[in-house]
């Protein structure tokens, strides 16, 4: 029996936050590699950006410069 990844899988579900409502915001210089706990936090007016929810896999975006191997 053959099953689908999306089967069992939510990817990008709908989030809804209006903008300027009060949310935790969480900078990136506050995550560590390898460390699943978020160990702080700011309370601050949403005013667009990714939306996160309890649970979620949290990944960077690494864009400039691109990912290049060194022989």
């Amino acid at each position: 029996m053959r099953y689908r990844l999306a089967d069992a899988v939510d990817f990008n579900p709908t989030e809804r936050l209006p903008k300027g409502t009060t949310a935790k915001k969480v900078s990136m210089d506050k995550l560590s590699p390898f460390c699943r706990d978020v160990p702080a936090w700011e309370v601050a007016p949403y005013g667009g950006g990714a939306k996160f929810r309890n649970g979620d896999t949290i990944m960077a975006r690494i864009t400039v410069p691109p990912l290049q191997v060194v022989v």
